[in-house]
């Protein structure tokens, strides 16, 4: 039988070590709150200058990648 290395294999540290478990599964939830905050954050530092842009990117640049029908009809309403 082969030896598993309980820092590659998750179960095998479970199995050794159970608080393993609940440091994991918190560490993954503060990860989460700061990705959170500072999205929050800097949604409200970018100017609205900025937010336009990318408005205007989506519908120019992204948009014709999906190929949706009422493509022609938006880029005929935007484009003079």
């Amino acid at each position: 039988m082969l030896k598993k290395n309980p820092l590659k294999n998750l179960r095998v540290m479970n199995r050794l070590n159970p608080y393993d478990k609940v440091v994991r599964k918190a560490a993954q939830e503060i990860e989460a709150r700061r990705k959170k905050a500072r999205s929050g954050a800097v949604d409200a530092k970018r100017p609205a200058a900025a937010k336009v842009g990318l408005i205007v990117y989506n519908l120019f640049f992204l948009l014709p990648l999906v190929k949706l029908p009422f493509y022609n009809f938006c880029f005929a309403m935007y484009c003079w």
